[in-house]
């Protein structure tokens, strides 16, 4: 309602315990490599009904969590030239 935009946040890890509750927390493994990846901020207008949003955060988060896991590992992930 704020009208503030939300940004999307997920974790990746090569080696990682998940916790069993509502969110899946991971807690990684000693020497894992961890990937924090920021998605897009994301608009949500004040006209736009709830369950819409809620989808579109949903999915953002979904795909990040996605690209996080897949690119923990990569070591060229993230680094500036």
């Amino acid at each position: 309602m704020s009208g503030a935009p939300i940004v999307p946040v997920a974790i990746g890890a090569t080696r990682a315990w998940r916790l069993s509750t509502w969110d899946r927390f991971v807690v990684p493994k000693p020497g894992a490599r961890v990937l924090m990846a920021y998605g897009e901020p994301l608009a949500i207008g004040r006209d736009e009904p709830v369950d819409a949003a809620a989808l579109r955060v949903g999915r953002a988060l979904s795909d990040l969590e996605r690209f996080a896991a897949e690119h923990a590992g990569d070591p060229a992930c993230g680094v500036r030239p």
